[in-house]
């Protein structure tokens, strides 16, 4: 049901068509087929990772009206949500692009999850507004900063027309459903009597099932990656923070393949990413001459030396 929306339809893309029309058909299929199901297992994220976060501001605001005096209210919310924009600010500056060339996207998509379980579970054993503050805390620093950084490198490995096609109804639909199951969730809670400690348990299964989601995207993230790269479908000019690990992973390997164009397109990304440096000089000896003459320009001018005696030959 989740793969619902992207399964309607995709054709190929104009770009893609042109490139897929030297394409074997079954690769095209397979590259069709990476994608459908790489848009669905991306909406039951996107699904997931709401609820967690309407349940969680529940478990805060209703922590925080039950401990603080009225009269108190709006200066705690005003100290607080200033602290708090402001460390997601810092996470979103120096710890984000840090751990994005690090770990990888889907690595960094699971750093929330393993938060929001440590959080909640930290409420169920101590209890307490300390535990519901912090556990806000950590949400709301994480998931505007670093996890939506994550999110949106997810998208990077579509090509340029399937990511104008589906980006903006993915985010809307799996956002507003996401809210709306964590809106019937709390509906549920008050009709059956659980309290903000039973919630907190909520939390922590939907913690562990987002990190699950997360982490089973890296395969369908590289091959989708590599599939679009062989097709000439990657754009170089989508803005990313950076090329993050499992992407770089990815070109490296490429620079491997049997395929023409497919060298020669990670070359052309590993230059737009500014990564010139990572051309290895063992390329010229590459039997295609285009690869060589293409290899030998961008490491001319990127000023390394360490190729000389490779171009001698």
């Amino acid at each position: 049901a989740t793969a619902l929306v992207p399964s309607l339809g995709l054709p190929p893309p104009t770009r893609m068509r042109r490139a897929s029309r030297r394409q074997p058909v079954e690769q095209r299929r397979e590259t069709l087929a990476s994608t459908r199901q790489y848009l669905g297992r991306l909406l039951v994220l996107l699904v997931v990772t709401a609820p967690a976060a309407t349940l969680v501001d529940f478990a805060f605001k209703t922590s925080v009206e039950a401990e603080i005096p009225s009269a108190e209210l709006v200066p705690f919310f005003a100290r607080f949500y200033f602290a708090l924009n402001l460390l997601s600010l810092l996470v979103q500056v120096g710890l984000a692009p840090l751990l994005l060339r690090t770990l990888g996207v889907t690595r960094v998509l699971a750093v929330l999850p393993v938060a929001l379980a440590l959080g909640a579970g930290g409420a169920i054993l101590v209890g307490g507004i300390a535990a519901k503050i912090a556990l806000r805390g950590v949400d709301g620093s994480l998931r505007q900063s670093l996890h939506r950084s994550a999110i949106e490198l997810l998208y990077f490995p579509l090509s340029p027309a399937a990511r104008k096609r589906y980006k903006g109804s993915l985010d809307a639909v799996g956002q507003r459903s996401g809210q709306v199951v964590g809106s019937l969730a709390i509906m549920g809670a008050a009709v059956v009597g659980l309290g903000i400690r039973e919630l907190s348990f909520v939390i922590v299964g939907l913690a562990m099932v987002l990190g699950y989601v997360a982490l089973s995207l890296r395969r369908g993230y590289v091959d989708l990656f590599r599939a679009n790269l062989r097709a000439g479908a990657i754009e170089s000019s989508f803005e990313v923070p950076a090329l993050d690990l499992h992407s770089l992973e990815t070109l490296i390997e490429s620079l491997n393949s049997e395929r023409d164009d497919e060298v020669l397109a990670t070359l052309e990304l590993l230059v737009a990413y500014d990564r010139a440096r990572l051309v290895p000089a063992l390329l010229l000896y590459h039997p295609s001459r285009a690869v060589v003459l293409r290899t030998c320009e961008i490491l001319r001018k990127s000023g390394r030396t360490d190729y000389v005696s490779e171009a001698r030959h």
